[in-house]
């Protein structure tokens, strides 16, 4: 019947209060010195150790309380000897109880202290007692009485030294003797324990057994304390019958437990001695024990004390202590069929370990542990056990931290074994081999070890069957990153070059086989070693040297890289490599076809496959920026690089974008002088034959181009923001109050930090001697600088204003280093004088003008006209008012665009030049140039407009650059003259053309557009419906508002 933990604990209470109690009196008799009282009372409390309910755990809580009370009854046993009582009257005494159970405790209680007073030789008393406690033969109960045994005779055996020790006494194989009875009984009760009860109850008396082995490896724990025991006391007495005893027991609890606790507590130069003996009871053991277990705690101890002493070493090479515990291994591994995969392998896996520290120098060793793993586990048909798979995954772990890890991988074994693991665990054991590699820094050097290592970790390059299923983006990217580091380790010996392409080709063969999710990661490092490589084969070659694989071979490698890189696709990544490449070829090679070839690529990459316009400015940027570090292109070549690159400026979808990026295509035409070390060789002398590119004239076209795209980015600014009735209207559909809307930051910078930027520029190429920006340029633009940095906005950009005084404070110190430099400064620190003393002068009615409307047209126009004439020549003209008062009416860009539609002719005031370049071309011939300006000769003006326009009743829209006097000028001379119906066009042509484009059709406003077709307009504000559609660049009239407008609804033309 099961008894419940409810009943264990009631019946473990009442045994424990009628201890208490009858030990109550145990004490008050021995206070009254009462020796018939005290017998009495302590058989009585001993007698509760008779019980059979109990489990061993609630048992050794009671057996522990009677033992702290019999402590006081061995305290009044000793003190009889000095009351004349003898020992030996005591012992007879005790032996009158009345159950065994009781005798016998006090029976061991009266013979220690029989021993103690030395009244019979210990001998004797130790073997009558032991004999005594055979009668005892339930083993829960006789296993606590013969613990108690051993724990009172501890102290009193005849040992070596001991005091009990004499001829009469006994010596120490008389106490070997003891406690090797001692054992064999506990053993017999122990294992006895097993086969009571009925099966069902097999698991719980296991249970109970483990509970209980600590009380028989006691006995062992003893025998190795003895002073006395000697080696050969050990080999010839104790470790015969103690092996005898276990390998007879045939029990698998009682055999495991006691292997290792016989290898835990004895020597190890005991161990070391007897290892045949030792070694020769593992393979009696019982199938159901843990035997790799035993022999692996076995051979720790072995390795750790021949570690510890290397004196050792040679010792067990004497008795072969590798080839015993292999033959062990073998013949445990044939006589026990059934033992599980992962006990063989964790077993091999211990072989391997005492190897690899007592022989690290022989890895033959290594290899005949694999061997004959894998035999044993190949019989074992596939492992598809986790446990297994870890084992042995520990198993081809352990050689990699103690040996090189190519020469490891090159064992005839290695792979049979690694061969065996499912796909998962190859993956995770290709993932420990390139770990280790990387953490031991090995060098893979030669093309067979390189192919060597990528057969194991082809789980890492290309995935296996089975494998990608499991695996997610992160798990691809973490594998192709331990890769990526790996190729940095692929060095050929003694910087053999050509070994170092073989070695380079092979890897590139096996990462092109891994998909496009894995080359993005392993092909990049692949070209930055390749580059590594061909600086040096560039160096060779120019010290004369003839490498086979030269540099040509080389680019043509990088080139085949880079392009299945940016195939993948992965133009973020293929771009930079494509660029590094051109400047290896140009600056190291001084191969000029190949670095036009490079570039060719990189802008074919640029032109395909750069989807998003902040990529496209990055993108730019690095190509202008390489272009302009190469000094082996030749005047042509170099001419079409430069002019594609600028091309693409205009493309740019934000004109602060294209201004930015028409500044660095203003240093392709001014490049620097090379720094001293950047060539060598072939290289130095290419430079000195093509001297750094300086084109003023193409210099000055890109900044004069910065600046008008600065002033349209700022005009477009101005009116975006300008409140519009379709877009409030707009904006209050879609649930926004107000007529302003606010929109998301603007990325780009603003137009105001452009014209600083363009005035940096400005001085950089006055400061480097480029002749055509003389002083009265630079005059012009620091007025034009000043004035915008005048406005409230950019008084309160803190960043901004730090940026325009550094520049200024530039200024001031080149004028301080005095000589030439100086003299040309001086001019500029007077121009910059004059306009902040125009600045404090100006009224509030100009500030609200210039609010609206600044005159940065008006003073931009100044800049070209200094350009075509000498600066002595050149006259300052003064800037005029944004806004002039007219006799004739002014219309808005809304309403002339309108009229457009119907018979009006718009008159051009501006330059024939500025006309040229952009004017109002949609509709066609609706627009005529007529140059004029205020104060100019009036009648040729109307004999002009009078050509176009016959009619006095012609209707003419009068339009200048801004808006500003000359309109208002040509207007009143028109009037004057007869023409009844003349307006004014507000702002002029910078207002109309931030609105309208050249085609006619309006540009977009600052937002953020998205398309559903091929195109998205993004921009920097956020006004929904202030623009119907976009200006240029295909048919976008699905365009539509990502916040404006709901899914599906479009912008209707």
């Amino acid at each position: 019947m099961e008894q419940l933990p409810e009943d264990q604990r009631a019946w473990l209470k009442d045994a424990q209060q009628a201890v208490k109690r009858h030990g109550f009196y145990l004490r008050k008799a021995i206070d009254d010195d009462n020796m018939k009282e005290a017998l009495r009372y302590s058989a009585a409390l001993l007698g509760e150790l008779r019980t059979s309910l109990l489990s061993p755990q609630k048992y050794y809580e009671l057996y522990m309380q009677a033992c702290d009370e019999l402590r006081n009854l061995e305290m009044f046993f000793r003190d009889e000897a000095s009351k004349g009582r003898s020992h030996a009257d005591l012992y007879d005494l005790v032996q009158h109880a009345g159950n065994i159970v009781p005798r016998l405790y006090l029976l061991c209680t009266a013979g220690a202290c029989y021993i103690r007073g030395s009244e019979a030789p210990a001998k004797l008393i130790l073997r009558d007692v032991a004999e005594m406690c055979k009668g005892v033969q339930h083993p829960t109960r006789g296993l606590f009485l013969r613990a108690y045994l051993v724990q009172c005779m501890r102290g009193l055996l005849p040992d070596t030294g001991s005091q009990f020790e004499s001829e009469d006494g006994g010596n120490v194989v008389d106490a070997l003797e003891f406690l090797l009875v001692n054992f064999t009984e506990m053993n017999r009760l122990w294992v006895r324990m097993q086969h009571q009860g009925s099966a069902r109850d097999r698991e719980k008396r296991e249970r109970e057994r483990q509970q209980l082995a600590d009380l028989v490896g006691k006995n062992l724990t003893y025998l190795s304390q003895l002073d006395g025991l000697t080696f050969q006391l050990y080999r010839d007495v104790v470790l015969p019958r103690v092996l005898e005893q276990i390998v007879g027991c045939r029990d698998d609890i009682a055999q495991q437990y006691l292997m290792q606790c016989t290898i835990m507590v004895f020597p190890d130069e005991f161990h070391l001695g007897t290892l045949q003996q030792l070694l020769g009871a593992l393979p009696a053991l019982q199938p159901g024990v843990r035997v790799h277990s035993v022999l692996s705690l076995l051979m720790d101890r072995l390795a750790n004390y021949a570690a510890s002493e290397k004196s050792v070493v040679q010792e067990m090479s004497q008795v072969d202590a590798f080839g015993q515990m292999s033959s062990v291994a073998l013949k445990v591994v044939e006589q026990h069929p059934e033992m599980p995969a992962a006990d063989v392998a964790a077993m091999y896996s211990a072989l391997l370990g005492f190897s690899g520290t007592v022989y690290p120098d022989k890895l033959e060793y290594v290899d005949l542990v694999l061997q004959t793993c894998y035999n044993a586990l190949q019989r074992r048909g596939p492992i598809s056990e986790p446990k297994a798979e870890r084992q042995v995954v520990a198993l081809l772990s352990a050689p990699l931290e103690k040996y090189d890890v190519v020469t490891v991988l090159g064992l005839s074994h290695y792979p049979s074994v690694m061969e065996l693991l499912q796909p998962r665990m190859k993956r995770e054991m290709a993932i420990k081999i390139v770990q280790t590699l990387l953490k031991s820094g090995t060098q893979v050097s030669g093309v067979d070890k390189v192919e060597m290592l990528f057969s194991f970790v082809a789980p890492l390059v290309r995935g296996m069957e089975g494998l990608e299923d499991l695996l997610d983006e992160e798990d691809v990217a973490e594998d192709s990153g331990l890769l990526a580091r790996l190729v940095h380790n692929l060095r050929a010996r003694d910087g053999d070059t050509d070994a170092q392409h073989a070695m380079l080709a092979a890897a590139q063969r096996h990462f092109l086989s891994g998909g496009p999710q894995r080359m993005r990661h392993t092909l990049p490092p692949l070209a930055f070693c390749a580059l590594e490589t061909v600086r040096r084969v560039a160096a060779a070659e120019q010290a004369g040297a003839a490498p086979q694989v030269g540099t040509a071979q080389w680019y043509a490698f990088l080139h085949q890289t880079v392009s299945e890189l940016a195939g993948v696709p992965a133009a973020e990544l293929a771009l930079p490599l494509f660029l590094l490449c051109a400047l290896s070829a140009s600056e190291e090679a001084a191969l000029e076809a190949t670095a036009y070839e490079f570039f060719e690529q990189a802008f074919v990459l640029y032109e395909e496959a750069i989807p998003d316009s902040r990529q496209e400015v990055r993108a730019l940027h690095s190509i202008m920026g390489t272009l302009n570090r190469c000094y082996i292109f030749s005047g042509e070549e170099r001419a079409a690089l430069a002019h594609k690159a600028s091309s693409y400026c205009s493309k740019l979808l934000k004109r602060t974008d294209q201004c930015s990026a028409v500044l660095a295509a203003a240093h392709l035409h001014w490049q620097p002088a090379p720094p001293a070390a950047a060539a060598e060789g072939a290289a130095a002398a290419a430079a000195e034959e093509r001297p750094p590119a300086r084109d003023e004239q193409g210099v000055m076209a890109c900044l004069k181009r910065a600046l008008k795209l600065a002033n349209a980015a700022q005009q477009q600014l101005a009116v975006a923001a300008k409140p519009r009735p379709r877009a409030a209207s707009r904006a209050a559909a879609g649930g926004e109050a107000g007529g302003a809307v606010a929109g998301p930051p603007m990325l780009a910078p603003s137009p105001s930090s452009l014209f600083v930027e363009i005035l940096n520029h400005y001085l950089y190429f006055f400061d480097h001697g480029c002749t055509l920006i003389t002083p009265a340029v630079l005059q012009s633009l620091l007025e034009l600088v000043a004035n915008e940095m005048s406005a409230e906005a950019c008084k309160e950009d803190q960043p901004l204003q730090a940026f325009y005084a550094n520049t200024l404070q530039h200024i001031r110190q080149q004028k301080a280093k005095g000589g030439e430099a100086g003299a040309r400064y001086e001019a500029l620190m007077q121009a910059a004088a004059l306009v902040q003393a125009a600045q404090l002068q100006r009224g509030a009615s100009c500030r609200r003008q210039a609010a609206v409307q600044r005159p940065a047209a008006r003073l931009i126009a100044a800049i070209p006209a200094a350009l075509s004439r000498p600066a002595a020549l050149a006259p300052r003209r003064r800037c005029r008012p944004a806004c002039a008062a007219s006799a004739a009416p002014s219309v808005d860009v809304e309403s002339a665009r309108k009229l457009l539609d119907g018979a009006v002719t718009v008159i051009d005031l501006r330059p024939t030049g500025w006309y040229e370049e952009s004017r109002i071309s949609k509709p066609p011939r609706k627009s005529v140039n007529v140059p004029f300006a205020a104060g100019g000769d009036t009648a040729g003006f109307v004999a002009e407009v009078a050509r176009a326009a016959p009619s006095a009743a012609a209707r003419l829209i009068v339009m200048c650059g801004d808006g500003g006097a000359d309109s208002a000028a040509a207007a009143d001379a028109l009037v004057a003259a007869g023409y009844s119906s003349v307006q004014v066009m507000e702002g002029g042509f910078a207002a109309y053309s931030a609105v309208w484009g050249p085609s006619g059709k309006r540009r977009p406003p600052a937002g953020r557009w998205v398309s559903t077709g091929k195109e998205a307009l993004k921009s920097g504000l956020n006004v929904p419906g202030a623009a119907e559609s976009y200006t240029e660049g295909g048919d976008l009239k699905s365009a539509r508002w990502a916040q404006g407008f709901s899914d599906g609804e479009g912008l209707k033309l």
